[in-house]
């Protein structure tokens, strides 16, 4: 029997309150104004906001159907941090910050009320079947951005959920993409905080609401430590990043990072005489193979026969594919790789897949990189992934992309094996992959 789903002439939904009680009573209002049957929230009531405990009466007095988002599923459950999926450890200091100050603030009545909350809804408004959600139908804080997810992963979703219409939240970026055949995609953005877009601006209201458009002037951010150059002002700042849930802007004294020029893709470390003797040991390897394949027969290679084989459960064009490389790719405000040990680096970097590339580079003097630096997608195929996934041949992207150094060695192997790699597959199966494309250096 085919589910009843309730119907709505017009509806309003938001999503990332963000204990932000002002916007969300603003909101509200609004909402009533435009004569909606139901209002809908997609979750992350709690976060960065001054006030928490205020946003729940406003939300239960106003009849608001709300969803569980990451941070309301931790705060329900007494975890340790909001579960919102950075990746940045800057942006995870300062979460973890305003994480505490919410759990601190959210009596518990409020808090097993979160727990209650569905992870979807599902609605009819005219002809329209809706699917609703948090992050994504199938992870609660997976990043569907409006750049990277691939039609075909989108209209997956609601064909398995039998719907026409998905709305979700999470980035923090409003979009919409029509999809053909009355199908849409759209992400309802959030109303606790601006966008993190590309934009730093300061909204002030100096005039205590006189003046045009309500005394609300919105301004560039300055520098704290303008100069005679520019007249005192400062330069505006930049935005680090294209997160949504950026935290900051650059540290105070951190210089504003700089437009990469177009043919500029990845920044080459200075020379040293230790990695100038290694480049023409990679050079020798590179020009005379069979020096290489000597070398080889004489190194001893860890073996392992513990790996069970797991075939594919379905079929590539339906599955989300990840990518993991061991070329030394990282991100440059990240930690390098370790060359000073001769053992190499057992470590891994995480890189966002929608990553700039002027905000990537490669540590590694172990392989000849020149071209990867000319062009990434040389060790690291993003761009090539992210057209299979449009042209609908792999299901979808992973978030993330995982980063390893090709040169491990001695006490490092064990390291590399008992620890490094299960923290990583757990992450993967955690960022919803299903499959792996490794892309040795």
């Amino acid at each position: 029997m085919p589910e009843r789903l309730t119907e709505y002439r017009r509806i309003a939904v938001f999503g990332g309150v963000y204990n932000n009680a002002l916007a969300l009573r603003a909101t509200l209002e609004d909402a009533r104004r435009r004569d909606v049957d139901a209002v809908f929230c997609l979750g992350d009531l709690g976060g960065f906001g001054p006030h928490p405990d205020r946003v729940y009466p406003l939300l239960r007095h106003a009849g608001v159907q709300v969803l569980q988002g990451n941070y309301d599923q931790s705060l329900a459950s007494g975890r340790t941090d909001c579960g919102c999926g950075y990746t940045d450890p800057r942006d995870n200091h300062f979460a973890r910050i305003s994480y505490e100050y919410t759990f601190s603030g959210t009596s518990p009545d409020h808090r097993a009320w979160l727990g209650t909350l569905p992870r979807h809804r599902r609605v009819r408004i005219g002809e329209h079947r809706v699917l609703m959600c948090h992050g994504s139908p199938r992870v609660i804080n997976e990043f569907l951005w409006e750049s990277s997810t691939p039609s075909g992963l989108l209209r997956a979703f609601l064909d398995e959920a039998a719907a026409d219409v998905l709305l979700c939240t999470h980035t923090g970026i409003k979009w919409h993409r029509a999809l053909g055949g009355g199908a849409h995609a759209v992400n309802v953005g959030v109303i606790g905080r601006p966008e993190n877009d590309g934009t730093t601006r300061l909204v002030r209201d100096p005039d205590g609401g006189a003046g045009p458009r309500g005394g609300v002037r919105p301004r560039p951010l300055r520098r704290r430590d303008a100069g005679a150059r520019d007249g005192g002002r400062g330069t505006a700042l930049g935005v680090r990043g294209n997160h949504p849930h950026g935290m900051v802007d650059d540290l105070p004294r951190e210089p504003a990072r700089q437009r990469t020029r177009a043919r500029e893709v990845l920044e080459v470390p200075p020379v040293s005489l230790r990695d100038l003797g290694n480049r023409v040991a990679v050079q020798l390897f590179k020009r005379l193979p069979w020096l290489g394949q000597a070398w080889a027969r004489r190194r001893h290679f860890v073996e392992s026969d513990s790996v069970p084989w797991t075939p594919l459960g379905k079929p590539v064009r339906q599955s989300v594919i990840a990518l993991v490389t061991t070329a030394g790719v990282h991100r440059r405000a990240d930690p390098p790789f370790d060359m000073t040990d001769p053992d190499g680096d057992p470590s891994f970097r995480v890189v966002p897949v929608d990553a700039p590339r002027g905000e990537v580079t490669i540590t590694h003097k172990y392989y000849d990189h020149s071209a990867a630096d000319r062009d990434l997608n040389v060790v690291l195929p993003v761009d090539q992934l992210h057209e299979l996934a449009a042209a609908g041949h792999v299901g979808g992207v992973a978030p993330r992309v995982y980063s390893f150094m090709g040169h491990v060695d001695g006490a490092h192997v064990r390291t590399l094996m008992e620890r490094t790699a299960p923290e990583v597959a757990r992450r993967l199966r955690a960022d919803g992959a299903e499959a792996v494309v490794l892309t040795p250096a």
